[in-house]
């Protein structure tokens, strides 16, 4: 259970150095450029630990299991998720994405692995998400019907079946380590898993910047104080994201099943509540009080039933 809590203040912070970045950058580029970085980071500390065991961790049997996970996960998965932040906004974004992940991720469990989950530990999964709906649905003074749009419904939901069935997809890459009698630890499955995420972030970005891009208005250029603290933002998104909170991440689908991964990571949307109230004086209300109580007593159950 500690890598997937890991998991979840990991991917708190990097939400907040990746919306600084997308807004720099633009979400497609900004996406691009920090798992191109990450990639090559995973990739030289991968090589590394390699050599001081004296044994690879990149298996042909295994390998391409994992990177059809990188390309549904972190491939389409990030996509939707930077893509629906602007037409949503990143509270119902991120309700919508780790809510259907963890249906997507408990049904890919069932039909491509035969596992399911306890009746007491579906309770938990619904606590969590039930305070996580509790605390994250925007108001009625934030929830306008502008930005309740179809395509950013497409875009969340995109993201949540990339949540969910890329994690059932590295418990399937798991299954077959263990048949081949190998081991693949969390930090070479991200890189693995990274591989597939950036070529599909780059094509995106491409097709967006060479076809789409040029029909549209360019955007407006960002002030050099922006400018001068991008590359701070950009490198925290790389690293606290896909290089830490990735290999967290593989690291608990190693020990747990995937609803239960993504219903935890999930809390990472309440850990940004004390975050936004340091770096942007944001004061948490009553109601995101009351929801992050419910999810944390969820997680606290489930940790308790795993003693």
């Amino acid at each position: 259970m500690l890598p997937a809590l890991l998991t979840a203040a990991l991917f708190a912070f990097s939400a907040v150095f990746s919306q600084r970045a997308a807004r720099i950058f633009g979400p497609l580029q900004a996406n691009a450029a920090r798992l191109f970085i990450a990639t090559l980071l995973l990739g030289l500390i991968t090589l590394s630990i390699d050599e001081a065991r004296g044994v690879s961790s990149v298996h042909g049997s295994v390998f391409p299991a994992l990177f059809v996970s990188g390309l549904v996960g972190i491939g389409l998965g990030d996509i939707g998720l930077f893509l629906a932040y602007p037409r949503l906004g990143s509270r119902l974004t991120l309700l919508i994405n780790f809510g259907t992940g963890t249906i997507f991720g408990a049904l890919g469990d069932y039909v491509l692995l035969g596992q399911t989950l306890a009746p007491r530990q579906w309770g938990e999964v619904s606590l969590i998400l039930a305070g996580l709906a509790v605390a994250l649905w925007p108001g009625a003074k934030s929830a306008s019907p502008a930005k309740l749009s179809g395509a950013g419904m497409i875009f969340a939901l995109l993201a949540g079946f990339g949540q969910g069935f890329g994690t059932t997809l590295s418990g399937h890459a798991n299954r077959i380590a263990a048949d081949q009698g190998v081991s693949v630890y969390g930090i070479s499955q991200a890189f693995q898993r990274a591989t597939a995420g950036v070529l599909v972030a780059v094509t995106a970005w491409l097709i967006w910047k060479l076809l789409i891009g040029r029909k549209s208005p360019p955007a407006p250029a960002p002030g050099k104080a922006r400018l001068k603290h991008a590359p701070f933002w950009l490198a925290g998104s790389a690293l606290l994201g896909p290089v830490l909170g990735v290999s967290c991440y593989q690291w608990a689908r190693l020990q747990l099943p995937s609803a239960i991964v993504v219903a935890v990571a999930a809390t990472s949307t309440l850990f940004v509540i004390p975050l936004a109230r340091l770096l942007e004086k944001d004061t948490p209300s009553k109601r995101q009080l009351a929801g992050t109580l419910l999810a944390v007593a969820g997680v606290v159950s489930l940790c308790l039933s795993r003693v």
